[in-house]
């Protein structure tokens, strides 16, 4: 283990960065410390205020609540983003512990552009990294986050929770819009999704009336995730789609059939390796005098695949931790430490590896009974001077050499 650590701590070796409280002197708020702050700088947010809108980072900064707290972005329907990643500047931006919530200052309004919360819209020539370590971000009208990155990008989003903004437009504003997704995912790098949540928005509702008619129909719910990425590996994840549009008699009575127009429920699209992921789409709308909309039952992708838990994912250097890893009923299990994330299918051994630059590879245990055990984990004594991304994949010998789940855990210098 002494072996271990050591080449970890060699990994991590950097010059420091700055720390810059939010808001300080010169700083005094979240837009202009992003822009002050040198790449490779940490800004951490004070707690005891809200933080608003409007940051634009395009270089490698870590942005996350102070003290290990949640720190909170408020965003509205008149900004045009709460947070927005253009560029990474060849290095790593992280954001930690971070909440963007919601805030719908006019329910009447009836937007011709739905941004998202978090907003990460990367060149396609990009390289670098992205992590989102316990970002919960809430849409107003459009996707709690949308994600656009290049084959260089590796993106990493672990604990986080997204919700897509509504499309309701309360009467007597007719109309409404599509509900936002709670996340659009498209990357062709690596990505590595765990134990977050996503949720669609539900639909726009629509009005009918006497003099007029049916009114353009209902509007389909959001899709809890859009995940376009061919490389991208999801564990341990909920998906649940948001409900479609109703419709409101106000006074036409004529033949058209008001079940014809309400919108449909949302229904997410997923690529990638799924490990214990459990989907709901969404139901679809209601109108009187027809049958009541019920979503499909829920499924599962991947069910029982999950053999790698990181109970503490965000770890300080000197911390002691534990992860939980599943030992086949009879067999032998190992768990590879790796510098950086890659899948490859590996034909002869008939699974995908997803870990790269491995450092070493360490025994876990057998049994005869199989389930998981708890097992250390390496234990780092720091100081580090820069974050240490780690990443985890398990492998078993049980008549047959098998690779099993990736996992992260990220050591933080702060």
């Amino acid at each position: 283990m002494l072996v271990s650590r050591c080449l970890f701590v060699l990994l991590s070796a950097a010059v420091p960065a700055q720390t810059i409280l939010v808001p300080s002197p010169g700083n005094p708020n979240l837009v202009v410390a992003v822009a002050n702050a040198p790449p490779g700088s940490v800004l951490e947010l004070d707690l005891t205020i809200p933080h608003y809108a409007g940051a634009l980072v395009d270089k490698p900064l870590t942005i996350q609540g102070a003290g290990g707290g949640v720190g909170v972005i408020l965003f509205s329907d008149f900004d045009p983003y709460g947070l927005r990643i253009s560029a990474l500047g060849g290095g790593r931006v992280v954001l930690r512990n971070i909440r963007i919530d919601a805030l719908l200052f006019d329910p009447f309004l009836y937007p011709s552009v739905t941004p998202p919360a978090l907003d990460i819209n990367l060149p396609a020539t990009e390289s670098g990294s992205i992590l989102l370590d316990n970002v919960r971000a809430a849409g107003v009208r459009g996707a709690g986050a949308r994600v656009a990155a290049g084959p260089a990008v590796r993106v990493v989003i672990r604990d986080g929770w997204f919700v897509g903004g509504t499309g309701v437009i309360p009467p007597p504003t007719p109309g409404g819009i599509v509900g936002g997704d709670g996340a659009s995912i498209t990357a062709s790098g690596e990505c590595l999704i765990e134990r977050s949540s996503f949720f669609g928005g539900l639909g726009g509702h629509s009005e009918w009336y006497g003099p007029i008619g049916p009114q353009p129909g209902a509007h389909p719910g959001g899709r809890g995730l859009f995940l376009a990425a061919p490389l991208a590996a999801l564990v341990d994840c909920d998906v649940i789609d948001g409900a479609g549009g109703s419709i409101y008699f106000n006074t036409y009575t004529g033949p058209a059939s008001p079940c014809a127009y309400v919108g449909p429920g949302g229904m997410s699209l997923l690529s990638g390796d799924m490990f214990d992921v459990t989907v709901q789409n969404g139901a679809p709308g209601n109108a009187p005098g027809c049958s009541p909309g019920l979503a499909p039952p829920p499924y599962s992708l991947g069910a029982g695949r999950q053999d790698l838990r990181t109970p503490i994912a965000q770890l300080q250097a000197g911390v002691s931790s534990t992860i939980d890893v599943r030992i086949p009923p009879a067999g032998f299990t190992w768990v590879a430490y790796a510098a950086s994330l890659h899948q490859q299918w590996v034909p002869v051994l008939l699974s995908t590896t997803y870990v790269d630059q491995v450092v070493f590879l360490e025994f876990v245990g057998g049994s005869v009974g199989g389930g998981f055990v708890s097992h250390a984990f390496p234990f780092i004594a720091g100081p580090v001077a820069q974050d240490l991304d780690v990443f985890l994949q398990t492998v078993h010998l049980d008549g047959l050499l098998r690779l099993g789940t990736p996992a992260s855990v990220t050591v933080y210098r702060y």
